[in-house]
């Protein structure tokens, strides 16, 4: 919606929009549009799907998937907002980093605890 508006502030005449009738009026609107999208692709677009079974975890974007045995997490701990997100510290660095962000469920943090032995503890 933001840039349909966005476009047609561009390919509109000047004197057709009262309140962005300053080309600084549609500079601002465009820095503040790509600042927002910035955030969202930092933030947002870090998170990974994780799943498991009894040997190793698998790690994926969507466009690829890694495996690694479960003695290579080194943390795991979730947010200060509750069990909304969660790290992965991973011993080394791979293919995604040595962190990983995901979004746990209850479940499935629990079951992880006693499948695997790792202590998951909440960030401070």
């Amino acid at each position: 919606m933001m840039g349909i508006f966005g476009l047609a502030l561009l390919f509109t005449d000047n004197y057709n929009f009262d309140l962005f009738f300053s080309p600084l009026a549609k500079l601002i609107y465009w820095l503040y549009y790509l600042l927002v999208l910035t955030f969202l692709y930092f933030k947002l677009f870090t998170f990974k799907r994780i799943e498991f079974d009894e040997d190793h975890f698998y790690v994926t974007n969507y466009f690829k998937t890694i495996r690694f045995p479960h003695i290579a997490v080194e943390q795991l701990h979730y947010g200060r907002l509750g069990k909304i997100s969660a790290r992965m510290k991973l011993k080394q660095e791979g293919f995604f980093g040595k962190s990983l962000r995901f979004v746990p469920y209850q479940i499935g943090l629990n079951e992880l605890q006693a499948l695997t032995g790792l202590a998951i503890t909440k960030r401070s």
